[in-house]
């Protein structure tokens, strides 16, 4: 009897310990991943901005719900969805979810939480009330909450422009 109270005690102090741990490091691991997204997000950013062709990134997301795709589509994590026929040029942007609305707009978000950068494009011939922070081309816009949080935001994304060599 002793010995199963021994062990009974054992294991509450090694719950109580291991629960405080826990605890303890879990808003460390949450910090990490904000990290990583912060760390990665620059260059996410340039290449939304400057280096992928509009007008076929543009095109790539018009043919989604011509495919059936509708709905939210995780991409970087939580793939419980099928997404290996989404066009090339968006899984290679990595974006966090990719979003086909009832209307056809397709919103891929390349982080999402605290704060959104991405893109939003519009069916050809949209009705509804399109908009963004920047106008890429007609029917597609870059979106970023710094145009919110940052009066000369506009300069930022100026300066991520790759110099011309």
């Amino acid at each position: 009897m002793m010995k199963i109270k021994l062990t009974i005690a054992v294991f509450i102090v090694l719950l109580i310990i291991s629960s405080g741990l826990l605890i303890f490091f879990t808003p460390f691991v949450g910090y990490l991943g904000i990290a990583y997204q912060a760390v990665t997000l620059r260059p996410r950013k340039v290449s939304i901005l400057y280096e992928v062709d509009h007008r076929a990134l543009l095109d790539a997301c018009r043919s989604l719900p011509n495919q059936g795709y509708r709905g939210k589509y995780y991409i970087r994590h939580f793939r419980e969805r099928d997404v290996s026929k989404f066009p090339e040029i968006i899984l290679k942007l990595n974006p966090t979810y990719v979003v086909i609305d009832y209307d056809n707009v397709i919103i891929i978000e390349m982080m999402g939480g605290m704060s959104h950068v991405g893109i939003r494009a519009y069916p050809e011939n949209y009705k509804g009330f399109g908009t963004g922070d920047k106008k890429l081309i007609e029917g597609l816009w870059y979106c970023d909450d710094g145009y919110r949080e940052e009066p000369d935001y506009e300069q930022y994304i100026e300066s991520l422009r790759p110099k011309k060599k």
